[in-house]
C-alpha cells in the first residue's frame, strides 16, 4: 500500500517526505495495529527526521525536505515515467495546440533536474484516427495520456471505455455530468465554469436581481444558462435577458432594454430635451441591481460605453475572461472600465509573484515564444497545468477537493471527473487590470 497526498501542480518538484511519513504511519497503525507505544516511537522518528537529526531514513538515500506550507504538500513517489501528449498540431487547431504543447514542454524541461527519467512523446492527431493513435500509445508503454483536444476527439476516446491508463482530456464536454468515464479526466477552458463563478460572486456581493446581456448564439446561450442555473440556485433572480445581435445596431437593442420609458430614453430629440434633468432613477429601469455581460473583447468595448450612456453606469457589471485579451492595452481597455471579471492567475498576476518554478517556466516561455504568448497565453497555462497534473495525478486524486494552485487557477476535481478551475477576480480601472486579493 502506498500513501498519496494532495499535489500542488506548480511546486511538485520539491518532495514531500514528511507528509509521506505521516501517511505511512497511519497505514502502519491501521494495518499492523501498532500499540500506542510503537506509534509514539514512530512519531519521534518523524520529529528526528524533520529536524534533520534522523538522517535520510525511508527515502532510499534521497535527501528529505521539511513540509512547511500547503504549497509544499506534494506528491507521493508514484509518478509516471512515460507521458504521451496528443494534440492536432496542424490545421484549424494548430495555434492552440502548439501553445499547449509549448507550455507542456516548458514545464517538462523545468522538471528535468529533479525527474530526469521522465519521457515525453508528442503525437499529432490531425490526420489519423484518434482511437488508433491512443491504442498505439498504450501499447508503446504510455502510463498517462494527456489529450486529445477537440470535443469530437474526446468523445471518440471516451467511446473506448474502459480506458487502460489515466487520461487527461484537454477539453470538457458541455454535458460532462452525463458524459464521463472512469480513468478519463476532463480539463479545459470551459466558459460555463466561469459563468458559475460569476453567479456565486454576484450573490456574495448581494446583487440578487440580475439582468443578462448575452449574444444570440450557441456560445452565449450556454454561458447564460450555466449562470442562470447557478444564480437562481443561490437565491438570485434573473429579472430580464437581452439576446443581442452583433450585426445589428447595438444602441437600438440596449436602450429599450434598459429604459423605464423607451420614448424618453431612446428617441434622440426626446433624450436631448430630458438630458439636463435626467437621472438613472428617472430614465433607467429600477428592477435590477447588477448586470451579467456575456461578450467577446470587441463586443464588450462597444456595449459597456452604451450601458453607461443609457444610465446604467451605476450598476455593477460582471463578466467572464472573454472580455479581456489577456494582454494589457490601456487605450482600448478603458472602454470596459468598471467591469468585474474572473481570469487565471497566469494572466492577471505579476509573474514576479509566481512560485519559483512557475517563474522559471514563464521566463522560458517568454524567451522562446513571446509572439505566440500574446495571443494564446491561456493555452500556454493550460499546457503547464496539464503536465503538472499528469505528473502528480496520484496526489491530485487522493484529495480532489483540497485544491491545488496552478497557472490556470486553483484546480479541483468534482464527482464527474471534471477538473474545475477556480479563477481570480479583477476589475478594469483606467484601462488597467486591478487584481482583487484572493479570498481565503
Amino acid at each position: 500500500m502506498v500513501a498519496t497526498v494532495a499535489a500542488d501542480p506548480v511546486m511538485f518538484l520539491n518532495g514531500a517526505c514528511g507528509y509521506q511519513l505521516h501517511n505511512c504511519i497511519l497505514e502502519l497503525e491501521e494495518t499492523l495495529m501498532f500499540t500506542k507505544t510503537k506509534i509514539i516511537l514512530l512519531w519521534l522518528a518523524v520529529v528526528l527526521f524533520l529536524t534533520g537529526c534522523g538522517g535520510n531514513m525511508w527515502q532510499n538515500g534521497k535527501k528529505a525536505k521539511v513540509v512547511t506550507s500547503r504549497s509544499e504538500v506534494l506528491l507521493s513517489h508514484e509518478t509516471p515515467n512515460n507521458i504521451v501528449l496528443m494534440l492536432p498540431l496542424k490545421g484549424e487547431f494548430a495555434a492552440n495546440s502548439q501553445a499547449i504543447r509549448n507550455g507542456f514542454l516548458a514545464a517538462y524541461y523545468n522538471s528535468r533536474k529533479q525527474r530526469p527519467e521522465i519521457s515525453i512523446k508528442v503525437i499529432d492527431t490531425t490526420d489519423d484516427d484518434v482511437q488508433t493513435l491512443y491504442q498505439q500509445a498504450v501499447a508503446d508503454g504510455a502510463e498517462v495520456i494527456v489529450g486529445p483536444l477537440t470535443k469530437q476527439e474526446v468523445v471518440a476516446v471516451m467511446g473506448m471505455n474502459p480506458l487502460p491508463v489515466p487520461t487527461i482530456a484537454l477539453n470538457t464536454l458541455d454535458d460532462y455530468t452525463h458524459n464521463f468515464a472512469p480513468n478519463l479526466y476532463q480539463f479545459g477552458l470551459l466558459p460555463q465554469d466561469e459563468a458559475i463563478q460569476v453567479a456565486v460572486k454576484m450573490m456574495q456581493e448581494q446583487h440578487n436581481r440580475a439582468a443578462i446581456i448575452v449574444p444570440e448564439n450557441s456560445w452565449g446561450n450556454k454561458i447564460a444558462t450555466a449562470f442562470k442555473n447557478k444564480y437562481e440556485s443561490e437565491g438570485g433572480r434573473v429579472v430580464a435577458t437581452l439576446n443581442y445581435h452583433s450585426a445589428l445596431n447595438l444602441s437600438q437593442q440596449i436602450c429599450p432594454f434598459l429604459a423605464q420609458d423607451p420614448m424618453k430614453l431612446c428617441v434622440p430629440q426626446k433624450r436631448k430635451d430630458k438630458k439636463q434633468n435626467a437621472s438613472s432613477e428617472s430614465m433607467r429601469r429600477q428592477d435590477i441591481n447588477a448586470i451579467f455581460l456575456v461578450a467577446t473583447v470587441a463586443q464588450a468595448r462597444q456595449i459597456v460605453p452604451l450601458l453607461k450612456f443609457y444610465y446604467a453606469g451605476d450598476l455593477p457589471i460582471y463578466s467572464t475572461s472573454a472580455v479581456y485579451t489577456g494582454t494589457p492595452n490601456p487605450a482600448l481597455d478603458q472602454d470596459i472600465d468598471g467591469v468585474y471579471f474572473c481570469d487565471m492567475p497566469w494572466v492577471l498576476k505579476d509573474p514576479g509573484l509566481f512560485s519559483e518554478d512557475l517563474q522559471a517556466i514563464h521566463k522560458q516561455i517568454t524567451t522562446l515564444w513571446a509572439d505566440s504568448l500574446v495571443g494564446y497565453n491561456r493555452f500556454y497555462a493550460l499546457g503547464v497545468d496539464a503536465y503538472n497534473l499528469a505528473l502528480g495525478l496520484n496526489g491530485f486524486l487522493s484529495a480532489p477537493q483540497s485544491g491545488v494552485n496552478g497557472a490556470s487557477g486553483v484546480l479541483y476535481l468534482d464527482d464527474f471527473n471534471h477538473i474545475y478551475r477556480e479563477l481570480q477576480w479583477a476589475k478594469m480601472h483606467n484601462g488597467a487590470v486591478v487584481v482583487a486579493p484572493r479570498e481565503s
